[in-house]
């Protein structure tokens, strides 16, 4: 009797150690689907980070583009001034531009449904004049935004006649 107590126990605590296990097993892969949820998620557009940076606009929208860059833009059409008037962060909150943006090459504020930031980009003094749109099926490549009253801007909507800089060209 004595041996079959023991084999009682024996069988009863692996039992415990087995179905421990089997959970920890279950727990682990339950957190990392979700892990691999949320960054889809984040890759994809669906939502935002659970955290947002102190300074960031609560209207701000969160774009990662993997591994090159994560963003957080703030963009609204003004139709009254023909603008679009866009603010972006860095993933930490640091301010990477403030200001009123038109379509380049259109001399026209985005739509809204044009209007779907993806990147920023810098010029060699670190200002940065353009922000680029989504392309169909968020496509990096699509339009692109250029700051009002930018180097860019003037350079394309401008022509020079006898050294007069005149009227946008059409």
């Amino acid at each position: 009797m004595h041996e079959r107590t023991r084999r009682v126990e024996w069988t009863s605590v692996s039992y415990y150690t087995l179905r421990i296990t089997l959970l920890m097993i279950l727990a682990a892969v339950i957190v990392i689907v979700g892990w691999c949820t949320y960054e889809v998620g984040l890759a994809d557009g669906w939502w935002n980070p659970l955290i947002r940076p102190a300074g960031v606009s609560a209207k701000a929208h969160y774009v990662y583009i993997f591994p090159k860059s994560a963003t957080w833009f703030d963009c609204r059409v003004d139709e009254k001034r023909g603008v679009d008037v866009c603010t972006a962060w860095d993933e930490h909150g640091r301010l990477l531009v403030s200001g009123d943006f038109r379509l380049w090459g259109e001399g026209r504020a985005a739509t809204r449904a044009e209007l779907q930031p993806s990147i920023t980009e810098a010029d060699e003094s670190g200002r940065c004049d353009i922000i680029y749109l989504f392309g169909p099926n968020r496509l990096i490549g699509g339009k692109e935004l250029v700051r009002v009253g930018s180097k860019l801007e003037r350079e394309h909507f401008s022509v020079e006649i006898d050294g007069d800089r005149t009227a946008p060209a059409k």
